[in-house]
């Protein structure tokens, strides 16, 4: 007599593969909710008052749009977020346009002083791959072989007058 269970099929009604999504037509229109929502906000701060005269300075509360901020929003995991990009096309696009429109608005007002532009080109290299250079070496692609070095060491005499001479001849590496 086998011990073995019979695999039956799930029941109408229920999730295959555990708990179900929670991803629905509903979760994309808050995602364009809370992209149309991060804007910044302007204000001014009293910086100095004097007997003659006060100083105000312009000031920005930053509020771009970020995927932990969605997250927060949607009250889901990071990592939630980005199943659902894999998954679901239109989600993928919002959330393409939630990094371009952060990128820009990085780029923008980093250049124009708006934001401090060590803090604008720190996240655009952080999370938009944007490096002030290229390695002129490589272009920043990994090297084609593992680079051998001789251990000169370990060289005779002769092998090490053959080197430099140009001979690689029955050196060993």
């Amino acid at each position: 007599m086998s011990t073995a269970k019979k695999a039956t099929k799930p029941k109408a009604g229920k999730h295959p593969g555990g708990r179900p999504t929670k991803y629905s037509a509903d979760i994309l229109k808050k995602t364009w909710e809370y992209i149309a929502s991060c804007t910044d906000e302007e204000f001014e701060y009293h910086k100095t008052q004097g007997i003659s005269s006060n100083t105000f300075e312009r000031k920005i509360r930053v509020n771009i749009p970020t995927m932990q901020g969605l997250s927060l929003h949607l009250k889901v995991n990071l990592d939630t977020l980005n199943e659902w990009a894999l998954l679901h096309h239109e989600f993928s696009g919002a959330i393409g346009e939630l990094k371009a429109e952060q990128a820009r608005r990085l780029m923008n007002n980093g250049l124009n002083g708006d934001y401090s532009p060590q803090m604008a080109k720190f996240l655009l290299s952080a999370n938009h791959g944007m490096k002030e250079r290229v390695d002129a070496t490589t272009n920043d692609k990994d090297l084609p072989a593992a680079v051998q070095v001789n251990n000169l060491k370990n060289l005779t005499d002769d092998e090490l007058i053959k080197l430099t001479q140009g001979d690689t001849s029955g050196t060993s590496t």
